[in-house]
């Protein structure tokens, strides 16, 4: 039987209505990125009890070697909206700090040493000081911010961070850049045994010592910072030398070859500590630690000492002599110039450094990328005796 003209239409319809209503799915919102700075803003925020009346103010992210740079300045920006905006936290105006680091006739922006920045803080209002450097690495950046209490100095919280840096699109975005899967340790080539002495802390890296001068050279995502895994690093493989004393010297020659790559560095420290733990720069169980970095993409070298973080840097050289020198609580580090001549670097008094149960000598670095940079180590003596 045929049907009327208008039920064939009112089917039709009837069956367009039906395939229309089975074929549309529900649209899904796409997952909103991941904020690149969420690791920061919370390592912060978690000791939002321990900053000073709440009050924290936040500087310019500097480059490693203390220079002002357009991302460092983003992502200093881009860290006081996001703390600001949490609740949890006042943030005072950057232009409240930078007014009280003229007044203290320091740099607005810059290489600012933290005992400056503390002070500069403190003028401002603010209980805690954000700060921090932005690394240049194979497709990115390293983050590495830190709160620091204006009154102590104290180091309230840390965390490091990699993220992508776009300044050419709008304003500039800031995403975060995906942490390679670390490589398993990998193995030391030549001699396994260190100098006399010594004591190795395995992981990636590698040492050649052949009974008269030590090379260390760097391998991929080794870190000097880290006691463990994190943030895409492995704890780098690490020589350490025990000390006793209270009054000593001691002293390094060193030379080096640098691959030029960002992200990279090869260290020489003087820590203390606890004993039988891995020496690493951010350990739990340091109580001091004074180090001298050779940075592959600057090849400047800069003396600085954690927590604290005073910087100085000296322009680039293939060869560095430098001195440690401890007498009581007091602990210093001096720099050879091309004449010779030793010249002070850094000086400051740390009575928990004193205390501290252990005190090594540290040779280790970090490297972001796959690189070949090494340090050839002349000669390391102690009170004119030589450790190897």
């Amino acid at each position: 039987m045929m049907r009327p003209p208008n039920a064939l239409r009112a089917a039709a319809a009837a069956a367009a209505v039906f395939v229309c209503a089975c074929s549309a799915r529900p649209r899904t919102a796409a997952p909103a990125p991941a904020d690149p700075l969420a690791a920061v803003v919370s390592a912060i925020l978690s000791k939002a009890g321990d900053i000073p009346d709440g009050t924290l103010a936040v500087h310019d992210i500097t480059g490693v070697s203390g220079e002002t740079t357009p991302e460092g300045r983003l992502v200093a920006e881009r860290l006081t909206s996001r703390l600001a905006s949490s609740g949890k936290v006042r943030v005072i105006e950057r232009r409240r700090l930078e007014a009280a680091l003229k007044e203290l006739s320091l740099s607005a922006s810059g290489a600012v040493d933290e005992a400056g920045l503390a002070k500069a803080g403190f003028l401002s209002g603010a209980g805690a000081v954000v700060t921090g450097t932005l690394a240049r690495l194979d497709g990115g950046y390293e983050l590495n911010a830190r709160a620091i209490n204006v009154a102590t100095g104290d180091v309230i919280a840390a965390a490091t961070a990699l993220l992508h840096i776009d300044l050419a699109s709008g304003g500039g975005t800031v995403r975060r850049l995906p942490a390679p899967r670390p490589s398993p340790p990998a193995v030391p080539a030549g001699p396994t045994e260190p100098p006399p002495g010594w004591k190795v802390w395995p992981g990636p890296g590698r040492f050649d010592f052949d009974g008269r001068e030590l090379r260390y050279c760097l391998a991929a995502r080794q870190h000097d910072g880290f006691s463990e895994s994190r943030d895409g690093y492995i704890p780098g493989l690490t020589l350490e030398r025990e000390i006793t004393g209270d009054n000593w010297t001691v002293d390094v020659s060193a030379r080096y070859e640098m691959s030029g790559a960002s992200g990279q560095w090869l260290s020489a420290t003087l820590w203390f500590g606890e004993k039988d733990v891995r020496p690493a720069l951010y350990s739990a169980d340091l109580a001091l630690n004074v180090r001298m970095n050779q940075n592959g993409d600057s090849m400047d070298f800069t003396y600085w000492y954690y927590p604290g973080g005073e910087l100085v840097v000296t322009p680039p050289s293939k060869s560095r002599k430098f001195r440690f020198e401890r007498k009581g609580s007091f602990f210093s580090v001096y720099g050879q110039d091309a004449g010779g001549e030793y010249s002070k670097t850094i000086s400051l008094f740390s009575p928990a450094a004193a205390k501290a149960p252990a005190q090594k000598l540290v040779i280790a670095g970090q490297a972001f990328g796959s690189i070949t940079s090494c340090a050839d180590y002349e000669y390391i003596k102690l009170d004119g005796k030589p450790l190897f």
